[in-house]
């Protein structure tokens, strides 16, 4: 009976972090399905790649902001904490200005105009702003008020979408015009709730307060997220520069297959993060343990399942999704890899998610780093040899490696976070994430 308690309260909590998630995803895939059969294929390329950027952007925002964020809500009962709590909040608001002309410069250089430039660019703001939001009630422990975010998200993208399909479809420009009313939807439920939170209540004078946490925390998260962009995305960025948006639309295609497999690895790693963070810092690591095994049996669950739903589309209705745009051989080679890149992912998901919790930023970035240059070097040379496609393989030799470095580092960090506390006692345990964020 404690068993089936046990397990019931497991998929109940993950239940309620993935479905706000899970709805995001479904009214993108619903965009993106759409649209690969209302644009054309360069296009589409473009919409995709634009995805992958904004996709990129959020764990920029993440580095800078947000995984420090959650770092500093565990321990928020100093002043030294909640100061830097003020203090991200004031620096990732003055930041999304720069954040929404670089993203609207982008727009612009792949061949949108200025109307769709200046729409993409503002749904990047208020969906970076949403992110923040969404990270600090999640720190706050408030995952219901993040589901409500995220199901005000979907709901708004799929009336919005429904409503450009009864007039023509949308085009390149409505689609930003979509996203962001979408975003911006997604923002009410964080917004009614704002006027009661005192910590955010923040002034410019505040962003000086950022300096520490960016030479203790957000460089060395800045550079381990730049460097696993470049582990799990460079073939997008190489394709799309060296052979055009045409050639990157088979493989952005493709990775719709992996599209419920990813939002789980994500929404489920961001949710345990923030609950790792609260276990480590109240001196419960065998809880920690437990939880990261637990974590990855559920996401390697959901590779499967995901598996043979996509052999299943593939075998019996590929054109349903891909409108006979991409030859039968294409589809099934891009499957093939980007399942590999993903088993790889959702096996590391846990232990990224524990050495997060505990500060780790330092080290993440160093081993990042090394498989960042492994997946460049694999990926350029795919792509001469092979071709554009097989390029994702490259990416699946990098997310390989970085798995198990960070398998190996996480249960080396529990492992020493439990000798410590059954060594030194009760009296340690305050204490004992502090001491090991410290150890590099």
């Amino acid at each position: 009976m404690a068993v089936n308690a046990e397990l019931m309260a497991r998929l109940s909590r993950y239940g309620i972090a993935a479905l706000g998630p899970l709805s995001v995803a479904a009214s993108q895939f619903l965009l993106s399905f759409i649209l690969l059969r209302q644009l054309d294929v360069a296009d589409f390329g473009r919409f995709a790649f634009l995805l992958i950027v904004s996709q990129f952007s959020t764990s920029l925002w993440s580095a800078l902001f947000t995984a420090p964020l959650l770092v500093a809500a565990a321990r928020s009962g100093t002043a030294r904490n909640m100061a830097d709590i003020r203090a991200l909040a004031a620096s990732s608001s003055l930041a999304l200005l720069p954040g929404t002309l670089l993203f609207a410069g982008l727009t612009y250089r792949l061949g949108g105009d200025w109307g769709a430039a200046a729409l993409f660019g503002m749904w990047s703001a208020v969906a970076l702003l949403r992110h923040f939001l969404r990270a600090w009630f999640l720190a706050h422990q408030r995952p219901l008020l993040t589901m409500a975010s995220d199901l005000s998200y979907a709901l708004a993208l799929q009336v919005a979408l429904v409503i450009a399909m009864a007039i023509h479809g949308p085009d390149f420009r409505q689609t930003g015009m979509l996203l962001l009313a979408a975003a911006s939807c997604g923002l009410l439920p964080f917004l009614t709730r704002l006027a009661g939170v005192r910590t955010v209540r923040f002034r410019l004078g505040d962003i000086a307060g950022y300096r520490p946490i960016w030479q203790r925390d957000g460089r060395w998260s800045l550079i381990g997220v730049i460097a696993t962009e470049l582990t799990v995305n460079s073939q997008s960025y190489l394709v799309t520069m060296l052979s055009g948006a045409k050639a990157f639309a088979p493989i952005a295609a493709t990775a719709l297959l992996v599209r419920p497999v990813t939002v789980a690895i994500n929404a489920l790693g961001e949710f345990e993060r923030a609950r790792f963070a609260h276990g480590l810092e109240e001196g419960r690591p065998a809880e920690v343990q437990k939880a990261r095994g637990q974590l990855r049996s559920t996401l390697l669950l959901a590779w499967l399942a995901t598996l043979l739903l996509a052999a299943l589309l593939l075998h019996f209705a590929p054109d349903f999704l891909f409108h006979g745009k991409f030859a039968g051989p294409v589809l099934w080679t891009g499957a093939a890899l980007w399942f590999a890149v993903i088993f790889a992912r959702a096996f590391h998901g846990p232990d990224d998610a524990v050495l997060l919790a505990m500060g780790q930023f330092r080290r993440l970035a160093r081993l990042s780093s090394i498989t960042a240059i492994l997946s460049l070097l694999a990926v350029a040379g795919l792509i001469m040899l092979a071709g554009p496609l097989w390029s994702i393989a490259g990416i699946a030799i990098g997310e390989g490696v970085f798995a198990l470095f960070l398998y190996k580092e996480a249960g080396a960090r529990l492992k020493w976070q439990l000798q410590s506390r059954s060594s030194s006692g009760p009296a340690s345990d305050a204490t004992m994430v502090l001491v090991t964020a410290r150890r590099d």
